[in-house]
């Protein structure tokens, strides 16, 4: 997986307001054995805070590199955690075509730590 900003961290990867800018937190694998029809892809994040505000924190995309087209995204907030510094999973569906080179993304918006330990699709 590619990485703009962040930095490994414990088990995952991380973005944090001081050091980093607004930009792809990860981004890849750019796989091409993902056969045409519905899937899911499920991030696994968390954040440091899940109570301050109700702002986006990432922006989760499926994007399909091949036709450079996203095939779906999802806005995350920052309450839509349960709690803080817990992993918890945000699934997207998807529709694969064939000849499809999926790339996982995460756009950090620098509202607040987050970290990823793993992304997976179905």
């Amino acid at each position: 997986m590619g990485h703009e900003i962040g930095r490994a961290d414990e088990d995952g990867w991380s973005a944090s307001t001081g050091p980093d800018s607004p930009g792809f937190m990860l981004y890849g694998p750019y796989a091409t054995d993902i056969p045409a029809g519905a899937h899911s892809a499920t991030w696994r994040l968390m954040v440091d805070n899940n109570t301050a505000d109700t702002l986006r924190v990432v922006r989760l995309e499926v994007h399909d590199f091949a036709r450079m087209s996203v095939l779906a995204q999802r806005w995350v907030t920052r309450d839509e955690f349960g709690a803080a510094w817990v992993y918890q999973d945000f699934p997207v569906a998807f529709t694969s075509a064939g000849g499809a080179s999926l790339e996982l993304r995460i756009w950090w918006t620098d509202i607040s730590y987050v970290r990823c330990d793993k992304v997976t699709v179905r």
